[in-house]
């Protein structure tokens, strides 16, 4: 979710999408965002609160070296 959004990357997010269903449904916030990033409407973003979200995921924790790298990627595959 946080290379350059491509081709491939959509191609990527549909298989997560097709076979890892069910892991999905046990994190609703990853869910969404899949759901989100293969849906072609535009999405409202609030950046605080996308950061709080995504906090728990070891990527994007603050504890983590280049967190803020990732998150950047994040917003940029979003915007």
């Amino acid at each position: 979710m946080i290379s350059n959004y491509s081709n491939e990357t959509v191609d990527l997010l549909n298989i997560i999408n097709k076979k890892y269903l069910r892991e999905l449904e046990k994190y609703p916030v990853l869910e969404r965002y899949v759901t989100r990033f293969l849906s072609s409407e535009l999405m409202r973003l609030n950046q605080d609160e996308t950061t709080h979200e995504m906090s728990p995921f070891f990527a994007f924790r603050s504890t983590t070296e280049h967190h803020s790298v990732h998150l950047n990627r994040f917003f940029k595959m979003i915007v």
